[in-house]
């Protein structure tokens, strides 16, 4: 008699997915990411954070005095201040999100590792959430959190609460834009990650999408609508908008969150075909 008529029994249960599997993914790649490399990226990319605390001390110390004049006010009283500082970062941006993402799924195609991953009770949004927390978090490191950290120096350094009472929304123009710089810039690398197969084909893929549409702009800049083919140029415009100051492009509005919209999504598209789940057969 055969065996299964006896004792055999399928299972009919499922596999229940974990809420916290992402952030085993994401907390994994983090460690793995401090790196000498990383970390000489980070040294530089405070830098600028010194000088900007440094001017704001100054500031102070000028108002003290009562020597004030429409350049020294501007320094950092005005909008622009913290509007250029993150525009500013945003070539340590791209350096994070090559340094991290490049080879984030690159290196689990190459070495077949999807098997593994979905193998666990892990789902596709586990998987890219996990990968998308670990360049997000660095860049965020390097955008918004020195930002927020000018601003609350420069509200702690003030003499009264003017400053606070005055540009409080500040606080929210600097998180959502970093917040929106860096989405973008990660679903992007996490894209072009998943499309090639090594760390460097990846990274080259990348930088060419960022730099290239940005020379064109250039060369053809009585043209502006050329603008929105380039990343660096469309969330340089979105935080002009966020911060309600001159934007630097000709380009719409309109056309700029369009544009930043439709990368997003393509970016998801591509993680969507690229990024196949493994179903276990028991």
């Amino acid at each position: 008699m055969p065996i299964f008529n006896e004792s055999y029994h399928t299972w009919d249960g499922y596999l229940k997915e974990r809420p916290g599997t992402w952030f085993v993914i994401a907390k994994t790649g983090v460690k793995l990411a401090w790196t000498k490399g990383l970390i000489f990226i980070l040294i530089f990319s405070i830098i600028p954070f010194f000088v900007g605390a440094v001017k704001i001390f100054l500031f102070s110390k000028v108002q003290d005095v009562g020597i004030m004049t429409p350049q020294i006010k501007k320094i950092v009283e005005d909008v622009s201040f913290f509007y250029d500082f993150l525009k500013g970062q945003m070539f340590y941006l791209i350096l994070i999100s090559i340094f991290t993402g490049a080879g984030l799924i690159a290196r689990d195609r190459k070495n077949k590792s999807f098997g593994f991953y979905f193998s666990k009770p892990v789902s596709f949004w586990d998987y890219v959430a996990g990968k998308f927390f670990i360049t997000g978090a660095y860049g965020f490191l390097v955008t918004g959190a020195p930002a927020l950290v000018l601003f609350i120096i420069k509200v702690l350094i003030s003499r009264d609460a003017s400053f606070l009472s005055n540009y409080y929304y500040l606080f929210f123009s600097i998180l959502g834009s970093s917040i929106l710089s860096v989405i973008t810039m990660s679903s992007v690398v996490l894209a072009f990650s998943a499309v090639a197969q090594n760390v460097r084909t990846a990274a080259i893929f990348f930088f060419t999408f960022l730099i290239l549409p940005d020379i064109l702009r250039k060369i053809f800049s009585n043209v502006p609508f050329i603008g929105v083919f380039s990343l660096t140029a469309l969330l340089k415009q979105a935080q002009a908008y966020i911060f309600n100051v001159q934007t630097p492009y000709g380009f719409s509005d309109i056309s700029m969150i369009t544009a930043i919209l439709l990368i997003l999504l393509l970016s998801l598209v591509i993680l969507k075909l690229k990024v196949r789940t493994t179903e276990v057969v028991s």
